[in-house]
């Protein structure tokens, strides 16, 4: 960073003193505005004020009015005709006509001539807070006979059993009149407002604004019962202002002057302007006179800089350059000959150490050489074995968090399916009970309920799919309704930049394949696309008929009739050379830990395992397109059972049933389901309590249903232990675990049901293995 100058050091003691005094005028000017404004803000609410009180003279004329009215002995005889006349005589308020009502209709109404049939009410309500006690103001309303603004002084008055009401009704435009004789200055706004913060009247622009409500902060004010105020605020027409607000005590009707910002701070501006102008002249005239004072310092300055230059080429300084200098720049000029002198001394003693130095370097540059070589080659190889080292890392850790996600997934899909098993058990038991005579508001909440937990035990089944856990189930399936399925879940994970736009297909074949299995293939490819279109896009899916032939590439599908699912994005696309690895495991251009390079991999795996195949097309900024083929199934899509268990119940009527589960809210479930169906139900929380109740039993069993995890014994213990005791007797395992590849499918257990289940799913998976010429196990 450079130093200052002498000539800056100067501005800065010029501007060092006129600052403090400009400052000191700036907040003089300040304080001077700040009193003109307080006065003006006086003015503003004292004019205010004013004006309330000429508002509350024109009501307090209509009140005279109507106290005279009222007084008429015309009123008290019911001499009508008269007190028309009376009211058109003395009723001279401008603008304004006299109305009498009786028994919500008009009698006397001065607008119209004597005589002339009356209307229906002026206003309905404007009336509905008048008393016997003063009259009352109204709200402004449209008048049904004037059709313009009107408001309502209101008097009740009782007369021999009968109840009159009596109202001066006037124009808002009277007040025009009023507040154009207040002489306010063009550039201010006078305004008078009703009890709800309606414009009654206003000074400019009065046919647009009457009747709108008023600005917020007047209408809050005016709700708030705040009385007088003074607050900044924008118009009607956008205006910055400065209002006053007084509200009449008597009316309740308030009165706003308004005032442009502007032109309060006018003069404020005006003062900033001059003092700107005189500080800005200051500061010129300062600034000219230090650097006049500079320049006749800085020659000897620089001269002393000529001669440290010329003694920096070693070139003896000038002698005749310093005439008119200063002491202490005289003093300076000796320093630099004495340097001069010892600088010349040490420039000899550096040309003989430069000649030993080079004679050195010639034979150390050489050494160095050699070895920055060798050391370049073993750096080369060490590098490229730490790159092959840190590839092979990541791919193991990526496989290794899969891998703890799939049995962390198992798990938590395990205890799920144990709770879906209790839930939707003891919801059938409660709706059978219930039965057809159950309130319905009741057999709904069942039915939502139980709708829930179906749709929970289909998410275990994805994440058991996503865990890759689950075996392949290839049925006929309608793949129009299961991609339409899961589009309504992609909606929420893909986010609200992308749009899916879903074509299906008309006359579709039905497929073969695991529905599951082809939901994860659908919502792998939808991932793929999202992470492929960074700033959102639309994700296209199609599904048709289509017919392939055979292809040289491995991933294609064989020559047969398939039902094809098409998923297009609009997103980067893929180049060649990358567009030939995606479907090779652990390949992936996403940076470590955003992506296994597994997602292809497992949709081709799936659909292979099916006997399908895929396409995919890409090009750099097109976009990409995959197309997976199904096989089309030969038979047509299987609708799903009933989960009722009536039609099951009497195969399995009078059965003796032991139920093994340590879950006591899934053993309690399942118990109700078997009762239910008129079965005799031992229940044991674990395989030891098993065995027991087998040796115990007083009559034969005629199944067991086993829990097959369980602590201590699991499932396949128990059924060789029930086996040992009864050869001959059916056991069928009940299961939501997880990884069912491992699951026996034969050995001590005659079947499997997977949890959680339906009655009607149980009782027909034991009516397969009970015969129907079985006779119930029973006593002597």
């Amino acid at each position: 960073m450079r130093p200052p100058s002498l000539r800056s050091r100067l501005l800065l003691l010029v501007v060092s003193l006129l600052v403090p005094f400009l400052v000191g005028t700036a907040f003089m000017l300040y304080s001077a505005y700040g009193r003109d404004r307080e006065q003006m803000e006086r003015h503003l609410a004292e004019t205010a004020r004013a004006l309330s009180l000429v508002v509350d003279r024109q009501f307090g004329q209509a009140e005279a009015a109507l106290w005279a009215l009222a007084a008429s002995p015309h009123l008290d005889s019911g001499d009508l005709d008269g007190l028309d006349r009376l009211a058109r005589r003395s009723v001279r308020i401008p603008e304004s006509w006299f109305v009498l009502e009786e028994r919500g209709r008009q009698v006397v109404n001065t607008l119209l001539p004597r005589g002339t049939a009356l209307p229906e009410l002026e206003n309905q309500d404007y009336w509905a807070s008048a008393s016997t006690e003063r009259p009352h103001v109204s709200h402004l309303f449209r008048g049904t006979l004037a059709r313009q603004p009107t408001f309502a002084t209101s008097l009740l008055v009782e007369r021999g059993g009968r109840t009159f009401h009596l109202s001066i009704v006037t124009l808002s435009k009277a007040f025009d009149r009023l507040l154009s004789e207040q002489g306010l200055p063009p550039s201010w706004v006078g305004a008078v407002l009703d009890q709800n913060g309606i414009v009654v009247a206003r000074t400019r622009e009065a046919e647009r604004f009457v009747g709108s409500p008023g600005t917020p902060d007047v209408v809050k004010r005016v709700r708030e019962g705040v009385e007088r105020g003074v607050f900044q605020s924008t118009s009607l027409d956008g205006v910055s202002t400065v209002v006053a607000f007084s509200r009449s005590p008597g009316s309740g009707w308030s009165f706003v002057v308004a005032v442009p910002r502007s032109e309060m701070t006018r003069t404020a501006r005006l003062s900033a302007l001059q003092l700107l102008v005189a500080g800005g002249f200051l500061l010129v005239l300062g600034a000219a006179l230090a650097g006049a004072v500079a320049r006749s310092i800085a020659r000897p300055v620089e001269a002393l800089a000529l001669d440290a230059e010329a003694l920096g080429h070693g070139v003896q300084p000038r002698t005749d350059r310093l005439a008119r200098s200063f002491r202490e720049t005289q003093a300076v000029r000796t320093a630099i000959d004495r340097a001069a002198a010892a600088l010349a001394e040490r420039e000899a003693e550096r040309d003989r150490a430069a000649a030993e130095l080079r004679r050195l370097n010639e034979t150390l540059e050489e050494r160095v050489a050699a070895r920055t070589a060798e050391l370049a080659t073993a750096n080369a190889r060490l590098l490229g074995e730490i790159e092959e080292r840190r590839k092979a890392e990541a791919r193991l850790s990526r496989a290794q968090r899969l891998e703890a996600v799939g049995q962390l997934t198992g798990g938590l899909a395990h205890d799920f399916n144990n709770l879906l098993m209790a839930i939707l058990g003891s919801l059938e038991i409660l709706g059978r009970r219930l039965g057809d005579g159950a309130d319905e508001r009741v057999r709904r909440l069942i039915g939502n309920a139980t709708h829930a937990a179906e749709r929970g035990a289909k998410l275990t089944s994805q994440l058991l799919a996503f865990s890759r856990r689950q075996r392949l189930d290839p049925k006929p399936v309608d793949v129009n309704a299961s991609v339409e399925g899961i589009v309504g879940l992609m909606r929420h994970t893909l986010g609200a930049t992308i749009s899916i736009e879903m074509h299906p297909g008309a006359d579709l074949w039905p497929a073969l394949a695991d529905a599951t299995q082809l939901e994860l293939v659908v919502l792998n490819l939808a991932l793929n696309a999202r992470d492929a279109m960074p700033d959102g896009g639309t994700l296209t899916i199609e599904t048709a008929n289509a017919t392939a032939e055979d292809s040289e590439a491995p991933e294609a599908p064989p020559t047969g009739e398939y039902v094809r699912i098409s998923v297009s994005d609009t997103g980067t696309g893929i180049p060649p050379e990358t567009l030939e690895r995606v479907f090779e495991p652990f390949f992936t251009t996403k940076e470590v830990g955003k992506g296994s390079g597994l997602g292809l991999p497992q949709v081709l795996g799936i659909v292979k395992q099916l006997g399908g195949g895929i396409r995919i097309e890409s090009q750099p900024g097109a976009g990409t397109r995959v197309e997976v083929y199904l096989l089309r199934a030969a038979e047509g899509v299987v609708p799903a059972a009933a989960a009722a268990g009536d039609a099951w119940a009497d195969s399995v009527s009078g059965r003796s049933v032991l139920l093994v589960d340590d879950d006591h809210d899934v053993r309690r479930a399942v118990a109700g389901m078997l009762r239910e169906a008129g079965c005799r139900v031992t229940e044991a929380e674990g395989g030891a309590a098993a065995i027991e109740a087998m040796e115990n039993a007083s009559l034969p069993f005629d199944l067991a249903l086993v829990d097959y995890a369980m602590p201590g014994m699991n499932g396949h213990e128990t059924a060789h232990g029930i086996r040992a005791l009864a050869p001959a007797l059916p056991i069928l395992m009940m299961t939501g675990y997880a990884d069912q590849r491992d699951l026996p499918l034969s050995g001590p257990f005659t079947a499997r049901l997977n949890k959680p289940f339906r009655a009607g799913e149980m009782l027909a998976r034991m009516a397969e293995i009970l015969s129907r010429d079985t006779a119930p196990a029973t006593g002597a």
